[in-house]
């Protein structure tokens, strides 16, 4: 069980944005959460990816040649 402190102010634009959505608060910050999770990973992701891109010695090059490749 998490609990956080919020201002009366927090609250209200919690309980608002909750209305908003039909859900509940709760649900509203599990939801968030979620969010921010998911682009924590991409970011970690691609972070990944670029590194090995970058150690693999290949080169980069126009998207315009994978466009005619693919004959688009």
């Amino acid at each position: 069980m998490i609990s956080i402190r919020t201002t009366e102010a927090e609250e209200a634009l919690y309980k608002d944005l909750a209305r908003f959505y039909g859900i509940s608060v709760s649900a509203l910050i599990k939801r968030t959460m979620a969010e921010m999770i998911e682009d924590y990973y991409d970011t970690m992701d691609a972070e990944t990816a670029y590194k090995e891109f970058l150690e693999s010695g290949e080169e980069a090059r126009p998207i315009e040649e994978l466009w005619e490749e693919l004959g688009l």
